[in-house]
C-alpha cells in the first residue's frame, strides 16, 4: 500500500515492473477514501497509470498493490451471487 503516491504513480509503477512485479498485477485507487467523497477504481499495474489520469486521480489517495486489490470485486461478486440465489 502506497499512501498519498498519485503524483509518483509513474515513477512507483516503473519501479513496481522493474523489479519484477507483472504488469498484470492488480491495483486498486481509492481517492478521498471512508468520505462521502470517496472513488475506488481498479486497474492493472500496466494500465494504471492510464486510468488515474483519465479520472483525474488525486490526493489524499491509498493505492492498493497485489491480490488484494481484488477484494472489493469478489465481495461485489458475492453479494451478487447471494442476491439472485434468495431472489
Amino acid at each position: 500500500m502506497i499512501y498519498m503516491g498519485v503524483g509518483q504513480l509513474r515513477e512507483i509503477r516503473a519501479e513496481l515492473l522493474k523489479h519484477g512485479k507483472a504488469g498484470t498485477t492488480p491495483v486498486a485507487l481509492i481517492e478521498s477514501g471512508t468520505t462521502g467523497l470517496q472513488r475506488t477504481f481498479v486497474s492493472t499495474l500496466a494500465e494504471v497509470h492510464q486510468l488515474a489520469a483519465a479520472v483525474q486521480l488525486s490526493n489524499p489517495a491509498l493505492i492498493v498493490v497485489g491480490e488484494a486489490a481484488m477484494i472489493r470485486e469478489q465481495l461485489h461478486q458475492l453479494q451478487h451471487q447471494a442476491a439472485a440465489r434468495i431472489g
